[in-house]
């Protein structure tokens, strides 16, 4: 009897108001399950027929709300992927986000020229995707996977190396430093621990090595080496990372302990979250190569604690794990299923929803106004501002002949064409 006053002094339309709070509860389920991608509309039609039919005139005001439920295009903020908050039935995108529910990156022109390798080593490196943050001493420094002996990226599990590049701009090109960490190490992250620590993740060993290294091989192309399988770690119940105190080095390796150890991909793909009081969690891969799990640790130092597998619909990797500036986590994702770059989200870290469509695709539209739909794109990390807006999208692309592959770097929305170039604003 609260909510008479909505309805005015008609106590029949109390009736109506129920009706109405079942309907949203109902249109909430479904949009739960329209980001799940097995949505189906037909229980809301046929409940929102049965609600205005049934009753008797003085109720129709009670209606009237209901209708304008479904014209919404959303009733919580999940409804906008956290990407943003629902106001009024509508979704506020966040930057660099777009579109009606705040699911697709706002994807701008990029330079055809990768951001590595640079040109003076581009006929005879590949790369496999990097990590970038902004140094102390306002360069750009990125951690990218590259193949030794000028190799393609078939040979990626005897001679994936990480390797340092500096640039003045986050756009690139990045100059090709030294060797961080020897093969056999892949897909590495790098972020900032609160005690100031630079912490790089990555899969892999490093030397030595549990396969040697392929010799068969010539601008940036693999010959006619065999394919070996990753090395995830040192052992199975450690996992390799190194740390510095400048992302100029040097490096000193640590091999984590975990507590609970499984067969295979114990920490691969790992991506972190610092929190203030130095505890972490990760995103890694799961049980297989198509499934993705959280991970925790009191310290960086570990020991990492193996948690449960994400409940997603799609089968992914390549997690690049971030929090928003309201404290909501998101993860970027390689989805084997079209080769593009899908999103989840959560309050808390550890329950996840998947967006039901990709953030991105494998095409990207060039600043000469030419566009390249590329048959890979993987290995999503983003480069953030001071206020925490991702502003670049760093991707591994497959460009040939052959197995030869880039890392790529496209701007987003937040920064725009005119404003793209102004590198000592980012962190």
């Amino acid at each position: 009897h609260d909510a008479l006053p909505i309805f005015g002094s008609i106590n029949k339309c109390v009736i109506g108001f129920v009706r109405e709070k079942e309907t949203e509860k109902m249109d909430g389920q479904y949009r739960k399950k329209k980001r799940e991608g097995i949505a189906d509309t037909s229980h809301i039609q046929a409940f929102s027929l049965e609600a205005s039919t049934r009753g008797d005139v003085p109720c129709v005001l009670a209606v009237a709300p209901i209708v304008a439920l479904f014209s919404a295009d959303c009733v919580v903020d999940e409804d906008c992927n956290l990407n943003g908050v629902c106001d009024q039935g509508s979704c506020i995108c966040d930057l660099p986000w777009l579109g009606d529910d705040c699911s697709l990156l706002d994807v701008v022109p990029s330079p055809v020229a990768p951001a590595f390798p640079p040109p003076s080593i581009f006929n005879s490196t590949t790369s496999w995707g990097g990590s970038v943050a902004l140094g102390d001493d306002e360069k750009y420094h990125m951690f990218a996977a590259e193949m030794a002996n000028s190799c393609g990226l078939n040979s990626w599990g005897t001679n994936s190396i990480v390797v340092h590049a500096v640039s003045d701009t986050p756009m690139g090109p990045f100059q090709r430093q030294e060797i961080v960490v020897d093969a056999f190490a892949h897909n590495p992250t790098v972020s900032r621990a609160p005690d100031g620590t630079w912490v790089l993740y990555h899969i892999g060993c490093g030397t030595p090595n549990k396969y040697p290294k392929c010799e068969k091989c010539s601008d940036g192309r693999t010959n006619s080496c065999p394919r070996a399988h990753e090395q995830v770690g040192c052992t199975n119940t450690t996992t390799h990372l190194m740390f510095a105190s400048s992302l100029n080095g040097p490096w000193t390796a640590l091999n984590a302990s975990i507590t609970n150890p499984t067969f295979n991909f114990n920490i691969d793909n790992p991506s972190p979250v610092f929190f203030s009081n130095g505890t972490v969690l990760l995103l890694g891969r799961g049980t297989s190569s198509s499934n993705v799990r959280t991970i925790t640790a009191p310290s960086w130092r570990g020991p990492y604690t193996l948690g449960p597998v994400l409940n997603l619909h799609f089968s992914v990797e390549d997690p690049f794990l971030y929090r928003d500036t309201r404290g909501h986590f998101h993860s970027l994702f390689h989805a084997y299923s079209a080769w593009s770059g899908y999103h989840a989200f959560s309050r808390d870290g550890l329950n996840w929803t998947n967006a039901a469509l990709p953030a991105f695709n494998t095409t990207i539209n060039m600043t000469d106004g030419s566009f390249v739909k590329y048959g890979r794109r993987e290995r999503p990390h983003l480069l953030f501002d001071k206020n925490g807006t991702a502003t670049f999208l760093y991707t591994a692309i497959t460009i040939g002949p052959g197995d030869k592959t880039a890392t790529h770097v496209q701007p987003l929305g937040a920064v725009g064409s005119g404003s793209a170039l102004a590198p000592k604003a980012l962190v």
